[in-house]
């Protein structure tokens, strides 16, 4: 019996692991977006983000994105904008020490973001 819970204990300990949410998740705000020109990022549990633009009103439309991991610390979003459904636009997420981010477009950086709080929790 003790072996038996000894060799169980570390899968049980993976699956858990296996089952919390990557870093990215969360609401990240920019304190200088009118120099970077990205307000907020909403990024959560399911999959979908928001990217919120500051500027004109073309420019400040939100971009409604879909997002996979793609490292450890690393979210890769393709993010329309809703002034342009056929438009596609390539984003990644780079989180350092847990609140604070960097989102890049072409390996470019345009936006240094804080993280301000976990996502809002699906609607039911």
């Amino acid at each position: 019996m003790l072996k038996r819970s000894l060799f169980l204990s570390p899968l049980f300990a993976l699956a858990l692991a296996g089952c919390s949410p990557h870093p990215a998740t969360g609401v990240w705000v920019n304190d200088d977006a009118a120099a970077d020109g990205f307000e907020r990022l909403i990024v959560s549990y399911e999959g979908q983000a928001i990217l919120s633009v500051a500027g004109d009103v073309e420019k400040k439309a939100e971009r409604h994105c879909f997002w996979a991991g793609s490292g450890a610390q690393v979210i890769r979003l393709i993010c329309t904008p809703a002034f342009n459904a056929k438009q596609e636009e390539y984003y990644t997420l780079a989180v350092e020490n847990g609140a604070r981010g960097r989102l890049l477009q072409n390996g470019s950086t345009l936006a240094w973001l804080d993280r301000q709080s976990d996502p809002p929790l699906p609607k039911r």
